[in-house]
């Protein structure tokens, strides 16, 4: 975490889509074993995702990677974002709500950032943040979210050893039961939202999406 930036550095996994390469933030998971396994906050309530809308949860299927069994396994994910849109906001004429709102990513039919695999259960917040194999546009966003500040590609670190990559994401300050909190959205379900905020990556399903204890 670097409030001077105020931003938060988080370890970029390497996936698959149709063959081309993303890139995701892996935080949370609904299962206590693995959350603890892969150093992610334990968040139950994700297991619920999918519960009256099937499309809520894309289902991803793991290979191993070539050439190295003992290797993080590679996720293949159904869907992924179209960061290549340019994002504009102007205002109405009360300010908001604005006159033109367009996001600056959107995400393809089958794309959620909550994905689980065949077996386990385990539903996991893993939203895509790059895409492509680089050099990433961190200024213009074309093939980067919003939110991602800088790029750290994996390094060597010593023999036989190396620093996973990572990405630098802008944070957001908020509020919890009157404390006040820092967070990282990633998407929104509505281009009114997405346009005047960074979190612009637009997932129209997520508006469908229920708790046990009713609509978030």
């Amino acid at each position: 975490m670097n409030l001077t930036h105020h931003s938060a550095t988080l370890p970029l996994h390497k996936r698959r889509f149709h063959g081309e390469r993303v890139w995701d933030r892996l935080t949370e998971a609904s299962d206590e074993g693995a959350a603890r396994d892969l150093n992610v906050n334990f968040a139950p309530n994700l297991a619920n995702v999918g519960i009256g809308c099937p499309v809520c949860v894309q289902d991803g299927s793991l290979t191993t990677p070539r050439g190295n069994k003992f290797g993080e396994a590679v996720a293949h994910f159904q869907g992924a974002p179209d960061f290549s849109l340019r994002r504009v906001l102007k205002a109405g004429p009360n300010a908001f709500p604005p006159a033109v709102a367009k996001p600056g990513g959107v995400a393809s039919r089958h794309y959620s950032p909550f994905i689980k695999f065949r077996g386990p259960k385990t539903v996991y917040n893993a939203p895509i943040v790059v895409t492509g194999n680089g050099p990433f546009d961190v200024v213009r966003h074309s093939d980067t979210a919003d939110r991602v500040l800088k790029i750290n590609p994996s390094k060597k670190a010593g023999p036989g050893q190396f620093f996973a990559p990572s990405v630098e994401l802008l944070i957001s300050n908020g509020f919890d039961s009157g404390q006040p909190i820092l967070y990282i959205s990633t998407e929104s379900s509505d281009a009114i939202t997405a346009g005047p905020l960074p979190e612009t990556l637009i997932v129209a399903h997520c508006r469908d999406i229920r708790y046990q204890s009713g609509r978030l």
